[in-house]
């Protein structure tokens, strides 16, 4: 217990959010047994298991959304923000 506590005083001395590290602790392996069991039904092949998310309306609608988080927070996307954002404040944008 001493141990996790001196983690979680170090997480917090640097800046790190403790919520998400103690969350990603839990579901990691509740994350890799499902990973497991989906990778065997599918034969041990990858490019079915990806053919099946890109081909069902649902899972596409899904994984496009997980795409888009994962976008959104890079610096990237606030460039594009940035960009897009002032070219339609000065009407040159759609």
């Amino acid at each position: 217990m001493l141990l996790f506590g001196a983690f979680g005083y170090l997480l917090k001395t640097n800046g790190y959010q403790v919520g998400p590290v103690i969350l990603g602790v839990i579901l990691s392996r509740l994350i890799d047994e499902n990973w497991r069991r989906a990778i065997i039904s599918e034969q041990e092949d990858l490019g079915r298991l990806f053919r099946g998310i890109l081909t069902s309306p649902l899972s596409l609608v899904l994984f496009g959304a997980l795409v888009f988080i994962f976008i959104s927070q890079t610096p990237l996307w606030t460039g594009l923000r940035a960009r897009f954002g002032t070219a339609r404040a000065r009407g040159d944008g759609v």
